[in-house]
């Protein structure tokens, strides 16, 4: 064999390819540190949104003006820094005072919300106060959200400060705005109220001064009527966070209610963390009901909270708290009349300016023990599964839900929707109701989960959208705690998609969205029921159901002795048994009387209220904040007419003002003249969270930190970050691999020349 013979070398597929390590510790380094950059990047963004949603960007009109005096701002106050940090979850615990420092936010005491009430008949009363300390050194201006009833005329603010009382003013809302703004930029104590939405209002403290205590007076006035046999009389004091599906929340800490943004507006903070009784913020609840009945009633009673009530003489009741309690749930206060004292109905009138202002309510006697046979119904029952209903709320929805179904008979057809993040059904269409599809109905309750997101216009849509069933009547019975911030769309869906219909709202939890539900029953041409526990389902279903089996009020009629209304009085086209006749008109003069008339099945009914004077009740108030609602549903059908829209305004602006009511227009503000701030001392913006309603469980809401709606957690930003970009490496890497062979070729070649070469040198002599 031949020296060249014998250096020829193998072939390169018998050369095995190397492993290169430098090449995979250089990808891997690149991979490594792409990564860690763009989790830089996206944690840095993480923190910026979520200061964004934690700051809420109107908060404080002053704060805005000392943003540069706040950021060159001496060293932090040490009476602040030692108040408890609440920028995680679970460092606050229930409505508390924030204050905004370099060091983040840090909790002052609520020190008290007293709740006086004073019920004259069908009138009441209520004056809300709310005091505040603010232990530092430093000057704040107070942020805060409150509920109230919705049908509330909000007609006073007074702001006090030590042994001084400064009186608010109505004001058109922008003007109001001008007000404040530059009286907090003088350093002027002042204060402003303002209506986000006909149950919730805002309210904003500029220049509280160190070491000192400022208490806010709002005062209301509503109309009580009999419903079913008793007066109920509900407070609200807790505002419940609000589902909103175009509106993202990411990163720990006080997380807003959801509401829609508007210029100027306060999104509430909900303070949150896994045990809310860690961290004792004081914000003690006081409560104390003044009751003249006007007629011999039963004695008061709370199924929400503990009283103590005093009689303090025939048909006059004393009821306080009997403990302790915080602003969780809404108080509740019921009392009846005395068996055979069926109250007659009060037709009152208060001269105000050059007109008088009537009120009517009247109990119709309704049928009752006059049932009517029993029709065939087609019950559609949409129960609400979202994370705002877990705990105690959604056992009550599943009890009332089980209830309805107890309820249902042969020849009935029904059908059952669940809703969260999305929506789905016993069935496609409601089926005949019989023992085996009760079984099944059953066993499919007992398979639903409160969890997710409030997504219910699917729901409501398949609810009214099935064909009618001939011979059968229509029911949706929708059981929620309303708990979303697109109402409107809601209420206008069911105005459109109702039909022949009827739609019941049954309101669940210790906070429900009231409006709401009221709202989406007079849409529905049905009727609202409040269950706040689960002890009173029964009870309560079983009046909604009695309710439906008495005879309707139809045929109403109404008209008056003497004056006689200067505006149009619209009557509604039936009434269920139980429910009140409420009207209210102005007349030039003093009108004498009213009377009202209708069929109670096939029988005649007439009923004459002579009118009483009532100076001094505030019933102007009340009917200007009757005709506002009603504007505000003309607003919400108005579409986009710009110029019926601003004339629409422009009314409600109006009646805001002439009758000095807080309205979307119109604002309450009350300046102190005299300038109290130093010129060169900064404000620091200070918001204020609500305690989560009792009962409902916060890591269904909220999760770690986020609210039950999809919002993402910076840790999966990362991780969706890394994902993303080991998927943008496969190209590259594949390359890379696709390159080994080629490359282990070569590598086999010179390895082959190189071997013939040293064979070579080798076999020289």
């Amino acid at each position: 064999m031949s020296r060249h013979a014998a250096a020829e070398p193998l072939p390169v597929a018998d050369t095995p390819p190397r492993f290169d390590w430098r090449e995979w510790l250089a990808f891997a380094g690149c991979v490594v540190g792409t990564a860690l950059f763009v989790s830089v990047v996206l944690g840095a963004l993480v923190l910026i949104i979520s200061t964004h949603a934690i700051a809420q960007p109107a908060a404080a009109p002053a704060a805005a003006a000392s943003a540069a005096a706040s950021a060159s701002a001496a060293p932090a106050d040490a009476a602040i820094e030692r108040l408890p940090d609440v920028a995680s979850p679970g460092s606050a615990d229930r409505a508390t005072l924030l204050f905004r420092t370099t060091q983040g936010l840090k909790a002052a005491p609520l020190v008290t919300t007293d709740v006086r009430v004073e019920v004259t008949g069908p009138v009441v009363r209520t004056t809300v106060t709310q005091a505040f300390d603010n232990p530092g050194r430093g000057w704040l201006e107070g942020i805060y959200a409150f509920p109230l009833p919705d049908d509330s005329a909000v007609d006073r603010l007074q702001m006090r400060i030590g042994e001084r009382l400064v009186e608010g003013r109505i004001r058109e809302r922008a003007a109001a705005r001008a007000e404040y703004r530059d009286a907090a930029a003088a350093g002027k104590r002042a204060s402003i109220v303002e209506q986000q939405r006909p149950n919730l209002f805002t309210a904003r403290v500029a220049n509280i001064a160190p070491g000192a205590r400022i208490a806010i007076r709002i005062e209301y006035q509503q109309a009580l009527a009999m419903k079913d046999g008793a007066w109920r009389l509900r407070l609200p004091t807790v505002v419940a966070p609000r589902y909103d599906p175009g509106r993202e929340i990411v990163g720990p800490g006080p997380l807003p209610v959801l509401l829609p943004a508007t210029a100027g507006a306060v999104s509430p903070v909900v303070a949150t963390g896994g045990d809310q009784d860690a961290h004792r913020v004081p914000n003690a609840l006081s409560v104390s009901v003044r009751l003249d009945a006007g007629v011999p009633v039963t004695t008061p009673r709370s199924s929400t909270h503990a009283i103590r009530v005093e009689q303090a003489a025939p048909n006059l009741y004393r009821i306080a708290l009997d403990a302790a309690a915080i602003a969780d749930r809404d108080f509740e206060l019921q009392w009846s009349p005395l068996p055979g004292e069926h109250p007659a109905g009060a037709f009152r009138v208060e001269r105000h300016e050059d007109l008088h202002y009537g009120q009517l309510i009247l109990a119709p006697p309704g049928g009752a023990g006059a049932d009517v046979p029993r029709i065939a119904r087609e019950t559609t029952f949409v129960i609400d599964t979202s994370g705002s209903m877990a705990g105690t709320s959604f056992a009550q929805a599943l009890r009332a839900l089980r209830y309805g179904i107890a309820q249902l008979r042969p020849g009935d057809a029904f059908n059952i929707i669940r809703f969260s993040s999305g929506h789905d059904s016993l069935y496609a269409a409601p089926r005949p109701f019989d023992e085996a599809r009760r079984r099944e109905a059953l066993a499919w309750i007992d398979r639903l989960r409160a969890e997710g997101g409030t997504e219910m216009r699917g729901a409501i849509e398949q609810a009214l959208s099935a064909p009618a069933t001939p011979g059968r009547v229509g029911q949706v019975v929708f059981m929620t705690d309303g708990a979303v911030g697109y109402e409107a769309e809601m209420l206008a869906l069911i105005e459109r998609r109702l039909g022949s219909r009827r739609f019941f709202t049954i309101g669940i939890g210790s906070a429900p969205n009231g409006w709401f539900m009221r709202k989406a029953a007079a849409a529905g041409r049905g009727s609202y029921t409040y269950v706040n526990r689960v002890e009173d389902v029964e009870a309560r279903m079983a009046e909604l159901y009695a309710r439906l089996a008495r005879p309707m009020l139809t045929g109403l009629q109404l008209r008056f002795d003497g004056a006689q209304p200067i505006d149009p009085v619209s009557l509604p086209g039936e009434l269920y048994a139980g429910e009140p006749i409420v009207v209210r008109a102005r007349f030039a003069g003093m009108p004498g009387a009213a009377v009202v008339s209708g069929n109670v099945g096939a029988i005649r009914w007439e009923s004459r209220v002579e009118a009483a004077r009532a100076e001094g009740s505030g019933l102007h108030a009340a009917w200007a904040r009757q005709r506002i609602e009603e504007l505000g549903d003309e607003i919400a059908r108005a579409g986009g007419d710009r110029t019926e829209l601003d004339a629409l305004r422009a009314r409600v602006r109006d009646l805001g003002l002439a009758h000095h009511l807080v309205t979307a227009y119109t604002s309450l503000v009350a300046v102190d003249v005299t300038p109290v701030r130093p010129a060169d001392a900064p404000v620091q913006p200070a918001a204020v969270p609500t305690r989560l309603p009792a009962g409902w469980e916060l890591d269904a809401v909220f999760g770690q930190g986020e609210l039950a709606q999809g919002a993402t957690p910076a840790a999966l930003h990362v991780a969706a970050g890394l994902l993303l970009l080991a998927l943008a490496s496969l190209p590259w890497l594949r390359s890379r691999l696709a390159a080994s062979p080629a490359r282990a070729a070569a590598r086999g070649r010179a390895h082959a020349r190189a071997s013939a070469a040293f064979a070579r040198n080798g076999a020289r002599p």
